[in-house]
């Protein structure tokens, strides 16, 4: 199935909030920094994708539906290439709206599958 959305913002802007939101929403997991913690092999995954070394992502997260925090929010140009149809989800301001930005400067936007 693949993922419905993926976070591009920054970590603590509010993710372990918005996973909260996203799994009773889509009604499926979604992956956050917490689940490094509870899979400690994906450790090495992630250190490889850092690398340049990037897993298959679907199969690497397969079961997810969405994705938000770090590691994830690093890779989500490529996750979107592999997820065209997902939303992509990112908080464009830190410390309160930024002027003239609608819902406190936080966007859902559907991307094509190629950016320029």
């Amino acid at each position: 199935m693949g993922f419905r959305v993926i976070g591009a913002g920054m970590p603590r802007t509010g993710t372990l909030s918005l996973r909260t939101a996203l799994i009773r929403l889509l009604d499926g997991p979604c992956y956050h920094m917490e689940e490094v913690f509870d899979h400690l092999e994906h450790v090495a995954v992630w250190r490889a994708a850092l690398r340049g070394d990037p897993p298959r992502w679907n199969d690497f997260l397969r079961g997810y539906v969405a994705a938000v925090d770090w590691p994830v929010s690093v890779f989500w140009r490529e996750m979107i290439a592999s997820n065209p149809g997902a939303l992509v989800r990112t908080r464009l301001g830190m410390i309160g709206p930024p002027p003239g930005i609608p819902n406190g400067g936080t966007a859902s936007i559907p991307l094509a599958s190629k950016e320029p």
